[in-house]
């Protein structure tokens, strides 16, 4: 497996992210560890040392990543923001999956300058995400 992939989302969405990243696991190497380590409803935990560990965990992965897929279609916490920014400062390829029409699920308007940097693609489905990892 060639490509390694680091999946950026909401906290939230860490169930998705790992029923994505089981989809794809013949293809790709999935490098994000996050995701398979939250239960359902889990929040942020507010020990510092926990959330020290877990936050260079996270870069440690983008680190290792040939491609971040950041998904903000249905929320954009900061710190999936931050992630996108990170893999952008690596000099990272971003696959960022935002909502189609322009709009979350929440019904706010979904832009953000980033999406206009020449290593994002945008798409607003996962085949299409699929597709830009290629």
């Amino acid at each position: 497996m060639g490509l390694s992939v680091y999946f950026a989302a909401p906290l939230a969405e860490a169930e998705a992210m790992c029923r994505l990243a089981w989809h794809w696991r013949a293809e790709v190497t999935v490098c994000s560890r996050w995701h398979s380590a939250v239960s359902a409803g889990a929040t942020d935990p507010r020990v510092p040392e926990v959330r020290r560990r877990i936050l260079y965990e996270n870069l440690v992965d983008i680190g290792g990543a040939d491609v971040v897929l950041v998904d903000t279609r249905r929320g954009v916490p900061g710190a999936t923001l931050c992630e996108l920014g990170y893999a952008l400062a690596m000099n990272k390829r971003v696959v960022w999956l935002q909502p189609v029409g322009g709009r979350r699920t929440d019904g706010v308007r979904a832009t953000n300058i980033f999406d206009a940097h020449e290593n994002v693609r945008v798409v607003h489905e996962e085949f299409e995400a699929w597709e830009a990892l290629r």
